[in-house]
């Protein structure tokens, strides 16, 4: 769903989260593992994140 651009708030009420602060300790959580990810190219898929 980040890859397809959803906003915060869409992602808080589809995947049912209850603050939008919780969703972006998620977001965030994912952008880190992928970060530390020895996967190539994933530069693309940080700047999803931005």
């Amino acid at each position: 769903m980040i890859f397809a651009s959803f906003d915060n708030t869409t992602l808080m009420l589809v995947l049912g989260i209850t603050t939008l602060e919780h969703t972006r300790v998620i977001k965030s959580r994912l952008k880190s593992k992928i970060s530390k990810s020895a996967v190539s190219g994933k530069e693309v898929y940080l700047d999803y994140f931005k």
